[in-house]
């Protein structure tokens, strides 16, 4: 399944794969070069826990992407897909019963990935620093690789990055799967649980099917209620 998420999405686009630190697993980058005539540098885009880059800075609106609005600012963008997710390698756990192992892709492990993307990425544009930009969960591996290696940091932009919160104390810590299954209405009720009473809905109904088998390993069920993991 990865092989058909590691098409460039645009004539312009490049994509590479790349050594994640995990042996034997790759991870995929993408670049699209600015579009201006005044570079501005590259910016490096961390996608959260449920979407890859193909669907998130990189998927086109009737008026572009986010990635294309970048690119128009004069900054070559760069996007990750963490391992699991989008065109990279997943993990052979994935396999297995969900029980069979723990979480998968922690904040720490995936700050690794970050850092080996960001070396690639200097090298290959003969720069010094560059730009995180992260979105939800990708604010932690963003945040852990920031304070591994701060000389390769110009700044960081977070949008609705995670925030610590204290649970009662001596909670035990929970004892996840290595996976569960995700469907197109759970994907869509989490995005509009928490909108408030009489808001417009953040997004629309008609975008509910977008993460159908994207967002990580491949789907277990082919019917109308089929789950990505």
């Amino acid at each position: 399944m990865t092989g058909e998420y590691r098409a460039p999405l645009d004539p312009r686009e490049q994509t590479f794969l790349i050594d994640s630190g995990r042996e034997g697993l790759l991870i995929l980058l993408r670049r699209l070069p600015s579009a201006g005539s005044a570079n501005r540098g590259p910016v490096l885009y961390l996608h959260g826990a449920t979407f890859p880059s193909v669907l998130s800075i990189a998927y086109r609106f009737s008026d572009g992407s986010w990635r294309d609005a970048l690119c128009n600012a004069g900054f070559d963008v760069w996007a990750l897909d963490f391992l699991d997710f989008g065109g990279s390698d997943r993990y052979p756990e994935m396999e297995a019963e969900a029980q069979a192992h723990g979480p998968l892709g922690l904040a720490m492990e995936a700050g690794d990935q970050v850092e080996a993307a960001a070396r690639f990425l200097l090298d290959h544009d003969q720069r010094q620093r560059l730009a995180p930009i992260t979105q939800s969960w990708g604010s932690m591996p963003a945040g852990l690789f920031a304070a591994r290696c701060p000389t390769l940091v110009d700044r960081i932009v977070m949008f609705a990055p995670l925030a610590r919160r204290d649970g009662p104390r001596y909670t035990p810590r929970p004892n996840l799967p290595a996976w569960k299954l995700v469907n197109n209405e759970e994907q869509w009720t989490c995005f509009v649980e928490d909108v408030p009473l009489r808001t417009a809905r953040a997004l629309a109904r008609r975008f509910r099917g977008l993460g159908g088998g994207l967002s990580r390993s491949r789907p277990r069920r082919t019917d109308s209620n089929a789950g990505c993991r």
